[in-house]
């Protein structure tokens, strides 16, 4: 995932929908599928389906699935992509939740970090000034605080993807 400003974790955790350039700015200009547990004529379908478009996540199902026979009756709709009788590949519920999944966990463990950061500054740091603790034991706490949101931020990796 490429950030263009410092904040866009924190302003996409707040986001409902995610709407794709077709330009394929959004991604590396080469989308792929990932791993995932499709049935293997569900991704035939939808191949058959993104056959006819040259989007580029359409030609990610394709790479996907070489071969998939063009569906009948394909619509593309400009702002609402693809359908074919029922069927509507790549909607904004499938497509966009890992992101968002991604930025809400990034901003629930800002959250905790700083919670932490701040029980170090309102306990230890007073105890330090008032003398009851030494120097050596405040920056013990110190830097297992530090530890504790180091570990805290590497925990971010492990996202539950939920359908």
């Amino acid at each position: 995932m490429l950030l263009a400003r410092p904040d866009a974790l924190e302003r996409l955790a707040s986001a409902d929908h995610v709407v794709l350039d077709k330009t394929g700015t959004l991604t590396e200009g080469r989308p792929r599928l990932l791993p995932g547990d499709y049935s293997p004529e569900i991704l035939r379908r939808a191949a058959g389906i993104a056959a006819a478009t040259r989007h580029p996540l359409a030609q990610a199902l394709l790479r996907a699935c070489p071969g998939a026979p063009l569906t009948a009756g394909v619509q593309e709709t400009p702002g609402q992509g693809l359908s074919a009788a029922e069927a509507r590949p790549g909607s904004a519920r499938t497509t966009g939740m890992p992101a968002i999944a991604i930025a809400r966990r990034a901003q629930a463990i800002a959250r905790q970090n700083i919670g932490f950061s701040l029980a170090y500054d309102l306990v230890v740091v007073p105890m330090a000034v008032a003398g009851l603790v030494t120097p050596l034991m405040a920056a013990s706490v110190m830097a297992s605080s530090s530890l504790i949101v180091i570990l805290n931020a590497l925990g971010a990796g492990r996202v539950t993807w939920t359908r």
